[in-house]
């Protein structure tokens, strides 16, 4: 209205309103505007309008104006539905419900939760120090009429959580806001680490919990869920701290632990469990239970054990806060055994030991490489033991000890034979050479007549070396056949070299083989001329033969007699011995032969011209003639 107007405010229509301020506005115009403000009170809903009186010089009659009512409707700011106050088991879900009054329809509005009086950010989430440490989830229902519903899920509740929660709606500056609810969380708050220790040390498990009241608190494998032993448990008020000692003497302690918190007093009764977390016992991992030397060379001895902090069954590295993996750190003694006084005495006093190497390799295995020098036949069976002393490490939970190897032991590796089928074979058989040697694993046989070569002129190579192993002891067969006789030289001595390799030495052994002639080879002379002879042979078992000649027998017509032997030169029987190669006498006898008589042919012819009685034929008269 005009300027020279008033307004006066009027409510329910009837009755004027007097409890408001006036507010001061810019003037447009001619325009008099009227603004006022008020606090809602429990009675101010109903129906508001203006009024305006107008009059000036030009129009003294005064006119009265009056605005369209409007209509104030109170809403209550309050939810129809608060969330409730609860005691929540740690891992469980847990969901929290709000119902507000929807006196707008359908008109934009906006759903906030909060945790301990801030906001949760997206679709209910908390972050801490950029961590996420709630991920909720928020939803809203409109299908009653004239009211919302949301919910607030919480999955996986654990200690983080505890804490005030309220909703609340907005519609533009007008809103409500629940009343708030406190979320108790009956959890572990700080379960067991990944523990290490040394083996044959102490270690501590350690849980410990807070929530409506202090749980039972018991500690077990995850293998079978077995409890292991009874903890030692304190209280500060609703805060459980259990402590489990466990000595770890036996390679099965190495395994997974759990803690387990039961609560029976209260309204959030039930069980939670820590994750299991791996307890690793650090040893010895492996010696070298033998070290096969060679004499005069070099026994090797390596004591392995575990070098780096251990995080589970896998033996992955243990990582610290900075993601590097942890050493263990340890000092390494060795022993040797004194047989004197049984006892285990330090090598720092034998001058013939010595300690070559300590590392750590990339896989995470300490290393203690020793030595002993130039071990003689005498040192065979010689103990030696190493100590990893492992230096406790508070803050990466290693606690250490002494952990002590079995005995490593000297054994000394050599050719123990070399023997011959046939130490004196006869020029021809084939024989076989057995070498017999000691090593951890197999050597390089060689097998040589001198000069590290094999006399081909003596012997013909069949086949081998042809090694077979069992155990510790390996065979090496070497198969020749002899050629000529060695025996006037006193035999042949054949050499078995056995090479342990670079750096480890060799070891050898010899036999001599004599090889003697082979008679079989020696022809049989004889001064015999007659085909009807016979010779008769007969081995006398040692590689000697014998030879005897035999005259045909008589007939008839002719007889034989052997000539009268001659020393040296000819005899009815003859010997080849295998250490000569010859016969002797030289020659057999020979056979002669006696003719007693004879016979002959010779025709007559008479003339029967004069015989009147004439036979059919000529005959031939036949006589005998002697010499």
């Amino acid at each position: 209205v005009r300027k020279s107007g008033g307004i006066n405010a009027e409510y329910g229509g009837t009755t004027e309103f007097t409890g408001y301020t006036g507010v001061d506005v810019p003037n447009p115009g001619d325009n008099t505007i009227s603004v006022i403000t008020f606090r809602i009170q429990s009675d101010s809903a109903g129906n508001y309008l203006c009024k305006a009186t107008y009059s000036d010089d030009f129009c003294p009659t005064v006119q009265n104006f009056e605005s369209e009512p409007v209509a104030l409707t109170i809403i209550q700011a309050q939810a129809l539905t608060n969330p409730s106050s609860a005691v929540i088991l740690g891992s469980s879900q847990h969901v929290l419900t709000c119902v507000f009054p929807n006196p707008f329809g359908n008109d934009y509005h906006e759903i906030v939760w909060l945790y301990n009086d801030k906001p949760m950010v997206g679709n209910g989430d908390v972050f801490s120090d950029g961590t996420r440490v709630i991920d909720g989830t928020i939803e809203k229902d409109t299908a009653t009429a004239n009211q919302i519903e949301t919910t607030l899920t919480l999955p996986n509740v654990h200690v983080d959580m505890a804490g005030s929660y309220e909703c609340m709606i907005k519609w533009g500056t007008i809103y409500i806001k629940s009343t708030v609810a406190t979320i108790t969380v009956n959890a572990i708050t700080t379960p067991p680490s990944v523990t290490n220790v040394a083996n044959g040390g102490t270690a501590t498990l350690t849980c410990i919990t807070s929530g409506e009241n202090v749980p039972t608190i018991t500690f077990h494998r995850a293998s079978d869920d077995s409890v292991v032993e009874t903890p030692t448990i304190t209280s500060d008020g609703t805060v459980g701290t259990a402590t489990l000692e466990i000595t770890a003497n036996t390679a099965s302690q190495a395994t997974n632990y759990y803690c387990k918190a039961t609560w029976t007093v209260g309204s959030g009764q039930g069980s939670v469990s820590s994750d299991p977390i791996y307890l690793s016992v650090l040893d010895i991992t492996s010696i070298t239970s033998t070290s096969w030397a060679v004499p005069s060379q070099l026994a090797r001895f390596e004591c392995s054990s575990n070098g780096i902090l251990i995080m589970n069954s896998n033996g992955d590295a243990y990582l610290d806060t900075n993601g590097d993996r942890v050493t263990a750190g340890a000092t390494v003694t060795w022993e040797v055994y004194n047989t004197g006084t049984n006892t285990w005495d330090s090598t720092d006093t034998d001058s013939k030991f010595d300690v070559s190497s300590l590392y750590v390799t990339a896989d995470g295995v300490r290393v203690s490489k020793a030595v002993y020098i130039q071990p003689t036949q005498s040192d065979d069976g010689k103990q030696f033991r190493c100590n990893v002393n492992y230096v406790t490490d508070v803050p990466n939970n290693f606690y250490g000890g002494i952990v002590t190897s079995g005995a490593m032991t000297i054994s000394i590796a050599r050719v123990e034979s070399l023997t011959a089928s046939d130490a004196n074979p006869i020029a021809g058989d084939t024989i076989t050479l057995t070498c017999v040697a000691t090593g951890e694993s197999a050597p390089t046989f060689s097998f040589t007549t001198g000069n590290k070569i094999f006399d081909t002129s003596s012997y013909d190579f069949v086949s081998g070396p042809t090694v077979t192993t069992s155990g510790s002891t390996h065979t090496a067969e070497y198969v020749i056949k002899t050629i000529v006789a060695n025996n006037l030289r006193n035999g042949q001595t054949i050499t078995c070299e056995a090479d342990y390799g670079i750096g480890n030495g060799k070891s050898t052994a010899e036999t001599t083989v004599t090889t003697y002639y082979n008679c079989a080879n020696v022809e049989v002379d004889s001064f015999n001329t007659y085909e009807g002879a016979t010779i008769t042979e007969t081995d006398l078992g040692d590689g000697s033969l014998r030879q005897t000649i035999t005259c045909p027998a008589d007939t008839t017509y002719e007889k034989y007699s052997l000539q009268t032997a001659v020393s040296d030169v000819h005899s009815d029987t003859i010997t080849c011995t295998k250490e000569t190669g010859k016969y002797s006498p030289k020659k057999l006898s020979g056979c002669l032969k006696a003719v007693p008589f004879t016979s002959g042919y010779q025709s007559y012819t008479w003339n029967l011209a004069a015989f009147s009685d004439k036979p059919c034929k000529t005959i031939t008269n036949r006589g005998v003639f002697f010499d």
